[in-house]
């Protein structure tokens, strides 16, 4: 398949899984541009409530939304003038929500000389049925990583001075998200969509770019280009904002920073919500020592002076994950989501048939 007869591409996943790394090095092609994160469906379609075809006053709410929420390349400056000539082009090829996105990632893949147009939200991964109906010619591309590392790095996003990423972090509610979007990836791929789906795990992703982009090159009909390991900057949750521009290319460093970020609390509990679909995804659950990451308070000089049987119990100790303390999970239920999430830790997943 020739590039110029590819279909729109969508990136989807979960929030810190390698989805941006995706679309960054897809945006490197000479024929494509995907838009970071529009949330089309759940910004404007849901808030809407239907997604077929709109009325006049339904498109000028759509325009208004998705214009608050996203800069657009055709933009005047002037807003009045922004929603009359975005609704006056999309009211010229047919109003419908399908209709509405695609004028708009249409307009920013020209914008930058491409002309092969998409998106790259993670969340997306809910609605790929509703994408697929809209663009039968659309390709999706699943992003999958270890929910250990991706609990790490929602832990660890805060350092990006981004006020809103403090208030999201609830280990529990956190791996309830995880467990969702990969489980719908894992549906997809069991589903009609299959062709037009394929799975990029973030591990192969990073210690093998080049294999990686390659065969995402040829599932996507295009050609490879060495220039699309050339990544400007890495969004990882481990740098800062000013620091992202000082570390480029595709870099495996964060893998295993789990192992010293995490507590065995929050292990414990993201493998007894996460396990089952972990494993599936193939990520074992922790079968080796969790170097535990200590809070304040806590000793830590003179350990290697300790006993040698209290050494040894505490690596006994290790080898799993140990379970939250009441106080810890009192925390937790405070959070995001309340105590009916919290009950879920420890209530047995159902048995897929």
């Amino acid at each position: 398949m020739s590039s110029q007869q590819s279909g729109p591409i969508f990136v989807v996943g979960a929030p810190r899984t390698g989805t941006t790394l995706t679309m960054e090095i897809l945006n490197l092609h000479s024929d494509v541009h995907l838009y970071n994160e529009v949330h089309y469906n759940e910004r404007i379609v849901d808030k809407l409530g239907h997604a077929g075809t709109l009325q006049p006053a339904d498109l000028a709410r759509a325009v208004d939304l998705l214009l608050a929420s996203s800069s657009w390349a055709g933009s005047t400056r002037d807003p009045e003038q922004d929603r009359a000539a975005f609704a006056a082009r999309v009211d010229a090829k047919g109003i419908s929500h399908a209709g509405v996105l695609a004028e708009f990632l249409a307009t920013e893949a020209e914008a930058h000389g491409k002309t092969i147009w998409g998106d790259s939200s993670p969340q997306d991964v809910l609605y790929m049925g509703t994408l697929k109906e809209w663009y039968p010619a659309a390709r999706f591309i699943g992003v999958i990583r270890d929910p250990r590392a991706y609990l790490a790095s929602y832990k660890n996003y805060p350092q990006k001075q981004i006020a809103s990423y403090r208030n999201r972090y609830n280990p529990v509610t956190n791996c309830l998200l995880w467990r969702s979007y990969m489980s719908a990836l894992l549906a997809a791929g069991q589903s009609p969509l299959a062709p037009d789906l394929t799975y990029v795990k973030y591990e192969d992703l990073v210690t093998d770019p080049a294999g990686e982009i390659r065969r995402l090159c040829t599932f996507l009909g295009l050609e490879f280009s060495p220039g699309m390991l050339e990544v400007g900057r890495q969004n990882s949750s481990y740098f800062s904002v000013t620091e992202d521009v000082r570390h480029k290319g595709i870099d495996s460093g964060s893998l295993d920073r789990w192992r010293q970020e995490l507590t065995r609390a929050e292990v414990w509990a993201l493998e007894k919500i996460c396990g089952r679909v972990m494993v599936e995804l193939g990520y074992p659950r922790v079968r080796v020592p969790v170097e535990h990451r200590r809070g304040r308070g806590e000793a830590g000089p003179g350990d290697a002076t300790r006993p040698r049987q209290d050494r040894a119990a505490t690596a006994r100790a290790n080898v799993q994950p140990s379970v939250p303390d009441p106080e810890t999970l009192h925390q937790w239920k405070g959070g995001a989501g309340g105590q009916e999430i919290v009950s879920s830790v420890t209530r047995p997943l159902p048995v897929r048939r």
